[in-house]
């Protein structure tokens, strides 16, 4: 059996948060720790949660890079570039034809 992407060694789970940054920039790993800090800052209102506090004084600047996610969480454009991006367009397109 052949398991593609389930093992990923190397990927970095920090991200650099930057002014012209989308979220489509960052990997897989480094999104999901982006948007978990994003939600702790946000909802949560504790940055000692962060795994990246160095930015709890950037809440707008968070906003800034979700813009196109806080708009469409759904978009596949949010996906990073590569195969999960080509992957997360088909599965869109077959949803709207069916």
């Amino acid at each position: 059996m052949r398991l593609r992407g389930a093992i990923r060694i190397g990927l970095p789970y920090a991200y650099e948060l930057r002014e012209d940054a989308l979220l489509s920039d960052y990997n897989m790993e480094a999104q999901g720790d982006l948007l978990a800090d994003y939600f702790a800052l946000k909802f949560m209102r504790d940055p000692r949660v962060m795994r990246q506090r160095r930015y709890a004084d950037r809440l707008a600047l968070y906003e800034r890079v979700l813009a196109r996610f806080l708009v469409d969480p759904r978009d596949p454009d949010n996906l990073p570039r590569g195969g999960a991006r080509r992957f997360g367009r088909a599965i869109a397109s077959a949803s709207v034809r069916a």
